[in-house]
């Protein structure tokens, strides 16, 4: 069988992989990017700083709820901390409400979807248990962890 030396292959596209200190960074950086796509890392190493800061937030006012069982804490000074932390949790689910969503939506488009999809889950999360709680801004954090790992669409 002859070969034909004329044939060239097309070169598939590297994708740099992000690490996790430039996944957070590139969260901060597109804050309100709604354009373009994400990697599958991005999003991963994104969603899951956001997760664990959210989950260290939430629960330091039950080691101040230990603490004052355990009369380490007066009531005036544990009511106090759960009041900050409280407003800590509201503003961390504030400062991170439009990057979750623009990273959300450009994984999404990653993916081969639509990128309107994204504000179906988000907003019936949030308008569900957003309002009065923070519980649905931690099942969206869920919903991007999981669309982090979709597979990318092939480009052909």
């Amino acid at each position: 069988m002859a070969v034909n030396k004329n044939k060239t292959t097309p070169k598939t596209q590297k994708q740099k992989t992000v690490g996790v200190w430039s996944a957070i960074a590139r969260f901060w950086k597109n804050y309100a990017n709604f354009n373009g796509t994400a990697q599958r890392g991005e999003c991963f190493f994104a969603f899951l700083f956001v997760f664990a800061v959210f989950l260290v937030i939430y629960e330091l006012p039950l080691i101040e709820i230990y603490k004052y069982c355990f009369g380490s804490l007066s009531v005036y000074t544990l009511a106090m901390l759960l009041r900050v932390e409280a407003w800590s949790r509201i503003l961390w689910v504030v400062a991170t409400f439009i990057p979750c969503i623009s990273l959300a939506e450009r994984r999404v488009r990653d993916a081969g979807f639509r990128a309107g999809w994204v504000w179906v889950p988000g907003l019936i999360l949030w308008l569900w248990g957003g309002i009065f709680t923070d519980t649905a801004h931690f099942y969206f954090l869920i919903f991007g962890i999981i669309i982090s790992l979709l597979p990318n669409k092939s480009k052909k």
